[in-house]
């Protein structure tokens, strides 16, 4: 038999690993694995439900009894069109009663983005998208430097910021060099900008659980390596919007 478990406090593979082991413990529990963060638990015999809310708010997570179900559909956290709808109407109305009011348009603060831009002006972009690095690139960063000794020790952070040094200025080479050879018209370009911008909003409708889009798996094999400056020069190669953007 098998149930659907909601849980939250999820934010990583290790909190995964450790839901699933101790559910494990549990002789009547044959597997667990998860959709997102919901725990799919096949289990023989009977299902006790308040032991199992027990060991999981036990770990620090948290669910409960309206959170347990055999019909996944009643727990995926999914946004209905109404909901992004009546949003994107108060964020337009919003926009026009400032416009209207103060003459605000957030527009006109937004600075361009292309061949004229000052470095300091690249200075400031990068210090504000670096909260975005910080969720996105910070746990790898944090896994790669990481020193399991309690010896300090700036071997492996050097290492691998030397690595995304390295591979973002071959790269920014790269695309420059293509950028002065080739010479794209402003039919190309509103192409690509309007492709890149379909393809941002149907990621943006598969996360809110509207579409179903399949994850792309261009590397099949697994490789692991903890060498700070391998993983520094492979950041490069990581889909970062406002690094591609700049």
């Amino acid at each position: 038999m098998k149930i659907y478990v909601k849980i939250e406090g999820i934010s990583c593979s290790h909190c995964l690993d450790t839901i699933e082991t101790n559910l494990l413990k549990e002789k009547n529990i044959t597997k667990v694995k998860f959709q997102k963060n919901i725990a799919i638990i096949e289990y023989t015999g009977k299902f006790e439900k308040k032991k199992i809310i027990n060991i999981i708010n036990s770990l620090g997570y948290f669910t409960q009894d309206s959170y347990i179900s055999d019909d996944i559909t009643l727990l995926s956290d999914k946004v209905k069109p109404v909901e992004i709808i009546v949003t994107l109407l108060i964020i337009i109305l919003v926009f026009y009663l400032l416009n209207k009011i103060i003459g605000f348009n957030i527009f006109n603060v937004i600075p361009t983005i292309d061949e004229n831009i000052t470095y300091g002006m690249l200075f400031v972009t990068g210090l504000l998208t670096s909260i975005h690095c910080v969720s996105m690139c910070g746990a790898i960063n944090l896994l790669t430097v990481i020193n399991k000794t309690t010896k300090r020790s700036y071997k492996k952070p050097i290492f691998y910021n030397l690595g995304r040094l390295i591979s973002y200025t071959v790269l920014g080479g790269i695309v420059g060099l293509i950028g002065s050879v080739l010479t794209v018209n402003k039919t190309v370009t509103g192409i690509i900008i309007l492709l890149a911008a379909l393809i941002m909003f149907l990621m943006a409708l598969a996360m809110l659980g509207l579409i179903p889009l399949k994850k792309l798996k261009l590397i099949r094999h697994k490789t692991v390596t903890a060498n700070p400056l391998i993983i520094g020069l492979l950041n490069g190669l990581m889909p970062c919007g406002p690094l591609q953007a700049m």
